[in-house]
């Protein structure tokens, strides 16, 4: 597995302008939730893009290598796009240039906290299906009057799914997820015009619409019962149930 993990301090942005209201869980800070992955994705090369941070997150990340040699393997690479599409484009464009179309690649965002044994059940959905995301989102239990997803129907309690059972987990089919999703080099291949639909704009990258397209065209998206990884924004952290914690704050 490849982690293509996006990090960005500005706050320059209309999307980061946008988000300045919101609060995130405690300790869940940039540094944080990078050093959780690679703690959660032990085996997996991690290529950091760098995306406008300040010098002392920069030199920050140029310790990893040596506090966790020799695994995973840390690659670090500034990028400066100043927006969520553009710098979504610049790894769309690196994944489709990798010639094993079997390699999996997790596209992250750096603001999600994982649980310990996510890359081997990541790693087994994507057998059963095209994409894959380890957070299970709420609004997928939310009436849409709440805020919820859109698809949930007016008479039910979530979107209509199929379960998929793995050897150790189970997984719900759903329409939707973030720009934190994992999948393989040969499916992004196949599916780049829809991605580069969804970035066109330069500015935001358009996530629900690309998966209503994908899902259109065949594609199947799974996310984890329990789940696997939260989101950080308050309020917006996945269901614990089933879990071995009784709170994410615990991560």
């Amino acid at each position: 597995m490849k982690i293509f993990y996006r990090i960005s301090e500005s706050s320059n942005t209309d999307h980061a302008k946008a988000r300045t209201w919101q609060v995130k869980l405690p300790n869940a800070t940039k540094r944080n939730c990078l050093l959780n992955v690679m703690e959660c994705f032990p085996t997996a090369d991690i290529k950091v893009f760098v995306d406008s941070i300040t010098d002392d997150t920069w030199n920050w990340l140029h310790t990893l290598p040596r506090w966790f040699y020799p695994y995973p393997r840390i690659t670090i690479q500034k990028i400066n796009e100043g927006s969520d599409a553009k710098s979504m484009r610049v790894l769309l464009n690196e994944a489709i240039t990798i010639e094993d179309n079997t390699e999996i690649i997790l596209f992250q965002e750096d603001d999600y906290l994982y649980l310990p044994g996510s890359e081997h059940k990541i790693t087994e959905a994507l057998q059963y299906a095209h994409y894959a995301t380890g957070y299970l989102h709420p609004d997928k239990f939310w009436h849409p009057s709440r805020g919820g997803n859109p698809y949930t129907p007016a008479d039910n309690v979530s979107e209509p799914t199929q379960v998929i059972k793995t050897s150790d987990h189970f997984w719900m089919v759903t329409n939707s997820t973030t720009n934190t999703f994992a999948t393989t080099v040969g499916v992004m291949k196949e599916d780049i015009d829809v991605w580069m639909w969804g970035t066109e704009d330069l500015i935001n990258t358009k996530d629900f619409a690309i998966f209503l397209k994908l899902r259109e065209k065949g594609r199947a998206l799974v996310q984890p019962l329990p789940s696997l990884a939260t989101h950080c924004l308050k309020g917006y952290e996945a269901p614990t149930v089933g879990l071995t914690i009784n709170s994410w704050e615990e991560i």
